[in-house]
């Protein structure tokens, strides 16, 4: 297998710089550290250690001391709280991600890129497409890409699949899980109780056919918007068979049980055991409960043999995607026929059509002078300072004049401009206008005008993101100073009358007065037990203390720590304001290479750095796999009195989990877009102290419109001349790559 694990020398840095040989063996790091990863991983990759399969390299999670207990405990050359260690990492042959789901993606992709074959636990990235990203990554790169599917490997299941393989089809299933966690669904960070534990139940029936279903039909709970999180419905293979299954998370009772019906003969699998019906007889097969009869053994042993080319895993990243895109439907309550990506190895499978895309051989029109060639405008009045000159070199048309044009006339449009709020351009129009050779955006974002249309007819897109960039990062820059300081807050407390604090009743001055006297006039007997809430008391109205907002003061700015989530035009322009700053900057997306990094005098890092930050700012752009990418976890994660900004977009954050933070009143955010926009006169964030708002007037001055109108049309123009233009879009995997 090309690709696979070559025998090498293997080089490990332990903190005592020793360097040691371990032949033969597939060296392994391992990111969390938690409650799962101790109780069910990590004794068994110890095991396979010790069967020198594995050489425990590093062991990796943001609690520092949960690391090295785990590093002492099990064997580990090395620890460390941040994964970018080990993806620089060259004699790292594979990468455990065993976490909180919220991470998986970021770690697995990463892991990836740099070169190493991946286990993921279940379910393997919050959204399916996700999923199926990691899944061509890991095709394109020939590397092995497994999720953490036990069931797949349990004893009794797969005894029931090789009697079923030996006696015949399956005519149909029946697969329950019940849980009694009504009150508090674990999830280990998933979207919800069906994705984190009801997965396996698909999975295994997904496994069980050995191909993915045709058709669905279900229910949930979620798709109406209650509580508790159960679903039920029947999947459907081309065959014919089918299966029925049951998702109760509010059952008060523990249940696992697949039901297998073939020709004469039933299979039941539950608790360890198989049980074999027939008109002849009934038997009973008992294979225990050990962490080998429940899979968990074999799941890593043979990531380990597909690593060492000897065969395809069962549990690849494949199969992962197929059952998470099947959960997320069947949360949707969805009904109907499943549309699986041509990929997806099933005979069955159907294909998505794809939209006609242009021949790769054909060229983009020639240069047109005036009269001979037409630009289609869409909301000319944002580009009024650029008309003129466009009108000098082509023909304006607009939108309601298509429909009276000749195919002539038609044919003569070789670009097509929008300026913001412009309406999106369908796919009518593209096909309308075989001439099109580019499309021009006033604005930074891309997605509303139709993009895939666009790059799937090979018709690139140019957008003025470059000349945004400047004015969004001096606004947030200024955010950042304003929330490090605190400034917003003393001036609430001015408008209200105020001065330094006062607006709580207590004096800043008097604080001292309290914590000391107060104390000391107490019987002694009562001073050891007052004191921690004396101290409380104090805290909580103390000048920019970490557990609380009120009052003025705040940090210094200079020096700050600066976490950084996403890359791009704006980014970089903020980096160059910082800098001056003397800010310790951390950076963190996929598309920031090493060496921009260290041209720019930044550190390249991960999620979990960034969040360790005094300053995090999001600066991602909209897509399906960023939409609420910066969830609970990332928030939860932040440090308290710590300050978080958004001048990206507002659907990128998760509303709710910021609000829940904001609440406690230990996290300061400075807030420009939002998820309703605008935003309602009675929301919360209008009532937090802690939040300084504006609405989403980050890019917004006196001269920017102008400027950006005459930067695009000078672009489109030097495109179709055949000259060079930076700010442009023509991969359609940059739409689902924008972090």
């Amino acid at each position: 297998m090309p690709g696979a694990l070559q025998l090498r020398r293997n080089v490990l840095l332990s903190r005592n710089m020793i360097t040691d040989f371990h032949s033969n063996q597939i060296s392994i790091a391992v990111i969390g550290a938690g409650k799962n990863s101790r109780n069910t991983h990590l004794p068994i990759l110890q095991e396979l250690q010790d069967r020198k399969t594995f050489q425990l390299s590093i062991i990796c999670d943001i609690n520092d001391s949960l690391a090295e207990s785990a590093r002492a405990e099990f064997g580990f050359d090395e620890c460390t709280p941040n994964a970018e260690v080990i993806f620089d990492r060259d004699e790292v042959d594979a990468v455990y991600v065993i976490g909180t789901t919220q991470m998986h993606f970021e770690y697995a992709k990463r892991a990836l890129l740099s070169g190493k074959h991946v286990f993921v636990e279940k379910p393997p990235t919050p959204r399916a497409n996700d999923a199926l990203e990691l899944m061509r990554l890991a095709n394109r790169q020939d590397q092995v890409a497994v999720v953490g599917f036990n069931r797949r490997f349990e004893a009794n299941i797969n005894a029931a699949k090789e009697r079923v393989g030996q006696t015949g089809r399956i005519y149909s299933m029946v697969g329950t899980m019940s849980k009694a966690a009504i009150d508090r669904p674990i999830t280990f960070g998933s979207t919800s109780w069906i994705q984190s534990n009801g997965i396996h139940t698909i999975d295994a029936l997904v496994y069980l056919m050995g191909e993915p279903p045709i058709e669905l039909h279900s229910t949930s709970n979620s798709a109406m918007g209650t509580d508790p999180q159960n679903a039920a419905g029947m999947l459907r293979w081309a065959d014919g068979t089918h299966a029925a299954f049951s998702l109760n998370n509010s059952a008060g009772h523990r249940t696992e049980r697949y039901e297998i019906c073939g020709p004469g003969v039933s299979y039941c699998c539950e608790n360890g055991t198989l049980t074999v019906n027939s008109k002849a007889e009934s038997e009973i097969l008992e294979f225990g409960l050990s962490p080998q009869a429940r899979g968990f053994v074999g799941e890593h042993e043979e990531f380990a043999a597909a690593i060492a080319g000897e065969l395809s895993p069962r549990h690849s990243i494949e199969q992962g995607f197929v059952t998470l895109r099947l959960i997320e439907l069947i949360e949707e309550g969805y009904r109907g026929e499943i549309d699986w990506p041509s990929e997806i190895s099933s005979e069955q499978a159907v294909e998505v059509e794809a939209t006609p895309a242009r021949d790769p051989g054909t060229k983009r029109p020639a240069p047109v002078a005036h009269g001979n060639g037409s630009i289609l405008v869409y909301n000319p009045t944002k580009i009024h300072a650029a008309l003129p000159a466009l009108a000098e070199r082509f023909s304006i048309v607009s939108p309601d004049q298509l429909g009276a044009l000749s195919d002539k006339e038609r044919g003569s449009v070789v670009a097509a401009i929008t300026g913001q709020g412009g309406s999106a351009i369908d796919d009518s129009v593209l096909d309308a206008l075989p001439s099109l050779a580019v499309v021009g955006v006033l604005g930074g974002a891309v997605k509303k005008y139709n993009p895939e249309g666009m790059l799937a007819r090979g018709i690139p897109i140019i957008n003025t993101a470059e000349t945004y960039a400047e004015v969004v990062a001096e606004f947030t820059l200024m955010l950042a100073i304003l929330g490090v300081r605190r400034a917003s807050v003393s001036h609430d407390e001015m408008r209200h009358g105020g001065w330094r604090g006062q607006t709580r009743g207590i004096r800043q001055r008097a604080i001292p007065f309290i914590r000391n006297f107060g104390i000391a006039i107490l019987p002694a007997s009562a001073k050891a037990a007052l004191r921690p809430a004396f101290h409380s008391l104090a805290s909580k109205w103390a000048p920019g203390a970490p557990g609380g907002t009120i009052g003025g003061g705040g940090n210094d700015f200079r020096g700050v720590t600066f976490g950084i989530v996403g890359i791009g035009a704006t980014a970089r322009s903020l980096i160059k304001y910082l800098k001056r700053f003397e800010c310790d900057i951390c950076v963190c997306s996929d598309y920031f290479t090493l060496e921009e990094a260290e041209s720019l005098g930044v550190m390249k890092t991960d999620m979990a750095t960034v969040l360790r930050c005094k300053v995090v700012s999001l600066h991602r752009g909209l897509t399906e796999r960023t939409l609420k990418s910066f969830g609970r976890v990332e928030i939860n994660a932040m440090l308290p009195g710590s300050v978080l900004i958004n001048t990206a977009r507002g659907k990128i954050l998760d509303t709710e989990a910021l609000l829940e933070r904001l609440r406690r009143n230990d996290l300061f955010a400075c807030l420009d877009v939002f998820e309703d926009e605008p935003l309602p006169r009675n929301n919360e964030f209008r009532k937090l102290p802690n939040v300084f708002l504006t609405s989403h007037i980050a890019a917004l001055s006196a001269e920017v419109y102008d400027k950006a109108a005459v930067a695009l049309v000078a672009d489109v123009c030097d495109y179709l001349e055949d000259k060079p233009v930076t700010s442009m879009i023509s991969n359609p995997e940059f739409l689902n790559n924008m972090t």
